[in-house]
């Protein structure tokens, strides 16, 4: 009977230890002592409920309650060990609590750490986790610096916070802090970090907080007037405005905010690298929080669509997008939005643009602005042209002519374009006023006139010319249909007949006429009795006939003279 006694007395202590889970295959003695009691595996686990039923579990509820404020706290203190006790002292013995609260330790990584008992499992010996008995043996020192006691290295980083400017005072050199840090910590080796950041730090502004962060890293960061102590609420902040934005882009050129994180958050720490630059700020950024928006020329831009957006109504932030994706600042902002394909977009438009020729280099970079916007909205519209006549048919030129032929271009929608324009099979005497347009609505660069110019001199008569008038610009290409054929001009020839045989009369009558005034001569200067003989003006004055054909001579060659400046000759 003493010996079931004892079975259950031990089956019960298991159970309450185990919290009621246990395997009676794990306790090969009390299986023997079963077996001594003739009781197989099967009667020992009904045994076992039974046992777990007439347990009352609720004293035992209580002290796992108190004891989840213990394990937080990783350490045990013996006032809260007999506020345990109290609670318990009518249903469990103080001797079965500590028994138990042992064993809960246990399994928490608690250990005894101060001997202030023979047994060395006694609950009066301080239980603490390891880092609880770190900070606890630091406690037990005090140093002072600035004026104030510390006993840890922490506090001695809230003494620093607070007094930044004695601070960076006795940080100029290693003759002070370095010394109480030994102190607290009894480790010549953590000292000598420190000794080292004041040594090999210059700046001291730099040197402050890399000493501030190493003592407390849970400290907060100070940023425009404010304090944070998590960095993904500081950018989101920073990145709300543009000042802000600038502010937290110089803290990271100057390498402050890097000192910060690199103490206080290791997994965002990954994220920055060791440069200083703005793409280097930008990559950190999106790595951080792809959320953050992008800023150009003061402007903040949630999303690339709303830039796109933006820049389509502004042509003045044109230049700064050019500028950015030069530097390759917009392509960071798209790694960082899982965007990277739209990065290889934007190499090969840079580079189509630039074999086309059409384009200088300021206009190949609004070119490639132009471009942007359909990387980010494949549906966004793209600048196309439109052309007045869908064929140009000129089939009776008159030759001995240069004939300006106007065609009218139009930007048919919204966007910067250039366009080139040349014939396929060219033919000399055929050629353009203008090889390059330009067009870009937001500087009413909307419309644009070419001449198509045709030097009939140098054209054949009656032959008909093929040719093809191509508007070529990087999003399309209009072939426009020519022809053209050189007439004889006939009726204009006959008109100037008519009119220089007009012109010679008139010129031979006013010749006649002034002849008569100056000689009072009535005939017609015609081998003809009867009208006149001019033999009958040289006799009576060799000299005066002599002027008379000399005026005459000069008269038409100043006439023929005048003919050929009219005509263009």
């Amino acid at each position: 009977m003493a010996l079931l006694e004892s079975l259950r007395q031990q089956l019960r202590d298991l159970l309450i230890l185990n919290h009621g889970d246990i395997k009676i295959t794990e306790y090969p003695n009390l299986v023997s002592d079963g077996r001594e009691l003739d009781l197989t595996l099967g009667q020992l686990n009904q045994l076992i409920q039974q046992i777990y039923s007439e347990i009352d579990w609720r004293p035992y509820e209580i002290i796992n309650a108190k004891l989840e404020l213990v394990f937080r706290k990783g350490i045990l203190t013996t006032d809260q060990f007999e506020e345990i006790v109290f609670l318990v002292r009518d249903s469990v013995n103080r001797n079965i609590v500590e028994q138990y609260i042992i064993s809960e330790l246990g399994k928490r990584n608690f250990k005894p750490r101060e001997v202030n008992h023979a047994d060395p499992l006694s609950i009066q010996n301080k239980w603490m986790t390891d880092s609880i008995w770190l900070e606890y043996k630091e406690s037990l020192i005090e140093v002072e610096w600035l004026g104030e006691k510390a006993n840890t290295l922490g506090k001695l980083g809230d003494i620093t916070f607070n007094n930044k400017d004695d601070a960076k005072y006795f940080l100029r050199n290693g003759n002070y802090l370095p010394g109480l840090v030994t102190a607290l910590t009894k480790s010549a080796s953590k000292a000598d970090e420190f000794a080292r950041i004041i040594e090999e730090e210059f700046d001291s502004e730099k040197r402050y907080l890399r000493i501030l962060y190493k003592l407390n890293p849970n400290l907060p960061f100070r940023f425009e007037d404010e304090l944070y102590t998590d960095v993904s609420v500081l950018l989101q902040k920073a990145c709300e405005t543009s000042r802000g934005y600038e502010a937290l882009l110089e803290t990271y050129r100057k390498g402050i905010l890097q000192i910060w994180i690199q103490e206080s958050d290791p997994t965002i720490a990954v994220n920055l690298s060791n440069q200083y630059d703005l793409n280097s700020f930008l990559r950190f950024l999106y790595k951080t929080d792809p959320r953050l928006p992008f800023f150009i020329e003061n402007q903040r831009f949630a999303t690339p669509e709303a830039l796109a957006d933006y820049a389509k109504k502004d042509f003045s932030i044109w230049p700064a997008v050019a500028e950015s994706m030069a530097a390759k600042n917009i392509q960071e902002w798209f790694i960082g939005l899982g965007k990277e394909d739209w990065n290889d977009q934007i190499s090969d438009s840079y580079a189509f643009i630039l074999h086309t020729k059409y384009y200088t280099e300021p206009e190949i970079r609004l070119g490639m602005v132009q471009a942007l916007f359909h990387i980010i909205n494949l549906l966004s519209d793209k600048p196309r042209l439109q052309i007045d006549q869908q064929r140009v048919q000129l089939l009776s030129i008159n030759g001995g002519v240069t004939v300006n032929h106007r065609i009218h271009i139009n930007l048919k929608n919204e966007g910067y374009v250039k366009a080139k324009l040349y014939f396929k099979f060219l033919k000399e005497g055929i050629s353009l006023s203008k090889d390059i347009l330009e067009f870009n609505n937001l500087e009413g660069k909307v419309i644009e006139n070419i001449d198509i110019i045709i030097d009939t001199v140098l054209l054949q008569k009656e032959e008909l010319y093929h040719l093809e008038l191509v508007v070529s610009s990087v999003y399309e290409d209009i072939v426009i249909p020519v022809e053209i054929k050189v007439v004889f001009p006939k009726k204009a020839y006959i008109t100037k007949l008519a009119l220089y045989g007009f012109l010679t009369a008139c010129y031979f009558g006013a010749f006649r006429f002034l002849l008569g005034i100056f000689t009072d001569y009535k005939g017609w200067l015609v081998h003809n009795p009867e009208i006149g003989n001019p033999d009958d003006i040289i006799g009576a004055s060799p000299l005066l006939s002599f002027f008379l054909f000399v005026l005459f001579i000069l008269g038409g060659i100043i006439s023929f003279s005048l003919v050929k400046k009219y005509e263009k000759i």
